[in-house]
């Protein structure tokens, strides 16, 4: 006969009703502290990765229109005081009119109202934004005209003005189509490259000046001209001629408003069109340091004014750049509340007092950024 075996004492067999909803009431304890945890760590990481998207795309902005300011007006050991530059390109940025002459009028500005209108009227190389992209209201646009720093001289001596332009080789990469500025200290051409070729082995580059891309097929003279200076003395660059706005991006914010970008216009390129060069660019704000210095050998007396207020652009030797970029999602938990101070602009939310311009005031991370910048070519 096979026996049962019988309960040792103090073992249990299994869990009583009461215990079994403590246990559960423990466990639904631990798990909310759990989410908990888990969430406010999540809405905290997506705080820091949207602030430093801001941070990130608010430096790149700054650095970008920061280095073609410090090079406005640059045409290599050129004095400023002799003939104008001539611009021999058949399509191209203006440098030279009636009332100034390039590099005094190098940095230009302008405000786009609430109604789209700008002041001062709109440069007319920037026409070339199209018409369905329209600046954004209450924001400014900036323009900017330079030679790049990075120059060469010849290979060899032209042999007249309508030859080929020969380089040693090509620091700045220049390519078809590129504008290119050409100096000997003292006349300047500023011509579009109709072809642009180096040789394999040495790196000696050669470009062509045609009349395809120019109003005519010689330099107004030959580089260098005479004994005024050497072939290694002639500068040869990049002329760049570069305008900064905002505009709406044609994407949408998960709202449905628009997302505005900064985008830039490279008035120099054959054939210009806007490229978008930083998301999430609310507002843009530009003010001018005038000199009022008369003396030379004095330290300079800057004042600070709107666009508006730039009677003679030659005057301009800073200039303070004021940006507010936000994320392209809702990352924040609470609606922005904050007034943000960019060049002299106060910006925030619908009803707030003493404010210039009004933000969305939704849950977009945002931030402000300021910089001044000198115009290292009108430094005395």
């Amino acid at each position: 006969m096979i026996k049962q075996p019988k309960c040792l004492p103090g073992k249990q067999a299994g869990l009583s009703l009461i215990e079994l909803m403590i246990a559960s009431v423990i466990g639904l304890v631990l798990l909310s502290g759990v989410v908990t945890i888990f969430t406010s760590n999540n809405a905290s990481s997506k705080m820091a990765t949207g602030m430093g998207r801001v941070q990130e795309s608010g430096g790149v902005a700054l650095d970008i229109m920061s280095y073609g300011l410090r090079m406005a007006g640059y045409q290599g050991c050129r004095d400023e005081l002799k003939e104008p530059v001539q611009m021999l390109a058949s399509a191209g940025p203006t440098i030279n009119t009636a009332a100034l002459n390039y590099p005094d009028n190098s940095v230009w500005g302008s405000e786009v109202d609430d109604s789209g209108s700008w002041s001062p009227a709109r440069h007319p190389d920037l026409d070339a934004i199209p018409a369905d992209m329209e600046v954004k209201p209450n924001t400014d646009v900036l323009y900017i005209r330079y030679a790049s720093g990075n120059t060469i001289g010849l290979n060899a001596p032209m042999p007249n003005s309508g030859s080929n332009i020969v380089l040693p080789r090509n620091p700045e990469q220049l390519q078809t189509n590129d504008l290119i500025m050409i100096s000997d200290c003292n006349v300047a051409n500023v011509f579009r490259a109709t072809d642009v070729t180096a040789q394999a082995s040495t790196g000696v580059t050669t470009i062509q000046q045609g009349i395809g891309g120019n109003t005519q097929a010689n330099l107004t003279q030959v580089y260098p001209n005479g004994s005024t200076a050497g072939a290694q003395q002639v500068e040869v660059m990049k002329f760049e001629a570069k305008a900064y706005f905002v505009a709406p991006s044609g994407r949408d914010l998960p709202g449905g408003d628009a997302l505005h970008s900064l985008f830039e216009l490279d008035t120099s390129a054959l054939v210009p069109r806007p490229t978008e060069l930083v998301e999430g660019v609310e507002d843009f704000q530009v003010l001018y340091g005038i000199n009022l210095q008369t003396d030379e050998f004095q330290p300079p007396i800057i004042r600070y004014v709107t666009a508006e207020n730039v009677v003679n652009p030659a005057q301009v030797i800073s200039v303070q750049l004021g940006l507010i970029v936000a994320t392209a999602d809702y990352s924040a938990q609470d609606s922005d509340n904050q007034i943000y101070n960019i060049a002299g602009h106060r910006v925030g939310p619908s009803g707030a007092l003493n404010i210039d311009s009004t933000h969305d005031g939704d849950r977009r991370i945002r931030a402000a950024f300021n910089t001044a910048v000198q115009v290292r070519n009108r430094l005395q």
